[in-house]
């Protein structure tokens, strides 16, 4: 385990993984102090080879930091909500300009090694103001539903285009988790209705006989 300051206060201790991947991110640089427990002194991270000689896996193909950073996403600011709760779990770098998916990843897995620091609550405030749905459709999508002639509105997101392409959930299986009160995720499909009526349906077989009843009464209110 490893104690880092990057900004003049030790922060951690945090898991050799975990440095090593922000030195990857170029999110730590090789000049930053890092102590290693049990030793005497502070070094820098590039004293350390566990830290910065990353496995091919984790490197781009010059071999240098970075390859997360994948250059076909979005590069959507991060929100401040997601800042402060980084800074929360115990963050060691600045995280203003950071973008979304990558400051949404860095919390994970602060989350993953700090669970005692994990807000329940505010965790999923965070995630659902973040999640991928509400990013802006990606030019594939748009041209593919110009395609089809489905006309695309202002503002027009990322998961609202995969629940068009995908196919909306039918009436029948919106009644249908109605009757089991499954509370379906936004944006879902007809595919992902179907999933999740099947899985409700072998965890609980004695509701299926029930549901053609209950839809009758429905139908005759």
């Amino acid at each position: 385990m490893y104690l880092v300051d990057t900004q003049g206060q030790a922060a951690g201790p945090f898991a050799w993984t975990l440095v090593r991947e922000w030195v990857c991110l170029s999110l730590v640089p090789m000049s930053a102090f890092s102590f290693l427990q049990g030793d005497s002194a502070w070094k820098t991270i590039a004293d350390f080879p566990d830290l910065h000689q990353l496995p091919k896996s984790l490197c781009n193909e010059d071999r240098r930091p970075g390859c997360y950073l994948s250059a076909d996403r979005v590069r959507l600011p991060s929100l401040s909500c997601q800042q402060s709760y980084a800074k929360a779990l115990g963050c060691p770098f600045a995280v203003e300009n950071i973008h979304r998916h990558l400051l949404s990843h860095i919390t994970w897995t602060l989350s993953w090694q700090f669970p005692d620091r994990v807000d329940p609550i505010v965790a999923a405030e965070v995630e659902e103001a973040s999640d991928w749905h509400n990013d802006p459709a990606t030019d594939r999508q748009i041209t593919y539903l110009r395609s089809i002639e489905v006309p695309i509105e202002r503002g027009f997101t990322k998961g609202r285009a995969c629940q068009l392409i995908g196919g909306e959930a039918t009436e029948g299986q919106l009644r249908g988790l109605k009757f089991y009160k499954i509370r379906p995720p936004p944006y879902f499909t007809k595919e992902e209705a179907s999933d999740l009526i099947d899985a409700y349906i072998e965890q609980h077989a004695e509701t299926e006989e029930q549901y053609p009843a209950w839809k009758l009464r429905s139908c005759q209110v």
